[in-house]
């Protein structure tokens, strides 16, 4: 039903002729009173769709009674199109999100000459577009879309700075989105790629600093990560490098000043940083980890500070960024603190 709010009108009357009359013949005022009961329009506008359909060969009139009653019937032409049609609303409406998918943020605006467009947030997506001609096909689930990067799709990637942008199909759209984006609108929505679509890896789009890659890299041969989260403050209420359904991972390799006191510019940073993960862990109950450089171990302030968050799920991790095995243990730390399976089992596969 939502896909059929905002087809053409002539459309939305080849569907609801040929699922109502099929070969029957039926009388015009018949369909005139039954299609303006589900389909908002105007007599005259629904008067000159009909006339549209007898002039491309989809109905003809079989009977003349008087002006105000015909009688009609159908021919193979729009039973063909009527099909057509269907396949295609189906084909773009899925009922399930395909697995290996990685959600990411997008958002919908209007052009002034007509039609929608679907933005999406992604440095590395917008590197592979400037690379190489990306088409992509495009689907509805729910409230979200669903982008596969193809080589034959309909719409082209075209890459921004820090995204890509897509032509958006209007029978995409439910009848609220078309009318919020012809006010001038921008909606913010949830997009799924996969990214071997794309010839990524699911590591290879957390672009938001090495450190934070580096570690969803080796995270991911444990567990699954299927959300990018957004790093703006205006449209999320918290900010983690990394979001799991079960906790969350901040990793900053700030570096304090030797002389540094728990009061100075880089503590404040990093001690904001902690004070969120801690906020989320309250509100949620669940785990959130921080992850900073060990020089900061050195600091009597953030020991009691680590302490302290701890009672509350809360875990502030110490590593030396300049050590290749880094990753390695700190996932170790991480799966015995949420107590997934990790270096006694084999790798997901």
């Amino acid at each position: 039903m939502r896909a059929w709010e905002t087809l053409p009108r002539v459309h939305k009357l080849i569907l609801f002729i040929h699922e109502r009359f099929r070969d029957a013949p039926f009388e015009g005022s018949q369909l005139y009173n039954e299609f303006l009961n589900s389909c908002s329009a105007r007599r005259d506008v629904l008067r000159q769709s009909m006339e549209e359909l007898k002039k491309k060969g989809f109905v003809v009139t079989i009977q003349k009674i008087s002006h105000r009653r015909r009688f009609y019937k159908t021919t193979p032409k729009l039973i063909e199109r009527a099909i057509s049609i269907k396949e295609e609303l189906d084909g773009a409406h899925v009922a399930t999100i395909p697995k290996k998918t990685l959600q990411l943020r997008g958002y919908l605006r209007s052009l002034k000459g007509g039609g929608a467009h679907l933005n999406i947030f992604s440095k590395a997506l917008s590197d592979v577009a400037k690379e190489r001609e990306i088409r992509c096909q495009i689907f509805r689930h729910e409230n979200s879309f669903i982008v596969r990067g193809s080589q034959v799709g309909p719409r082209r990637a075209y890459a921004g700075e820090c995204d890509i942008d897509l032509s958006l199909p209007m029978r995409l759209l439910y009848s609220w989105e078309a009318a919020a984006l012809m006010g001038g609108k921008l909606l913010p929505v949830k997009v799924y790629i996969i990214p071997e679509d794309w010839g990524l890896e699911k590591w290879e789009l957390f672009t938001e600093s090495k450190e934070a890659q580096t570690l969803v890299k080796e995270l991911s041969e444990y567990l699954e990560i299927n959300v990018l989260p957004s790093h703006n403050y205006n449209v999320n209420k918290w900010r983690f490098d990394i979001e799991t359904d079960d906790f969350v991972v901040e990793v900053t390799a700030y570096k304090p000043r030797r002389q540094g006191g728990p009061h100075s510019s880089q503590a404040s940073v990093v001690r904001s940083k902690v004070l969120d993960a801690l906020l989320y862990s309250l509100e949620t109950n669940k785990n959130s980890i921080v992850i900073l450089s060990s020089a900061w171990a050195e600091k009597g302030y953030m020991h009691d500070l680590k302490l302290m968050t701890e009672k509350h799920g809360c875990h502030i991790i110490f590593v030396d960024f300049d050590d290749v095995g880094w990753p390695r243990k700190v996932v170790d730390q991480i799966l015995k603190i949420t107590k997934c399976p990790g270096s006694a089992v084999s790798p997901l596969l």
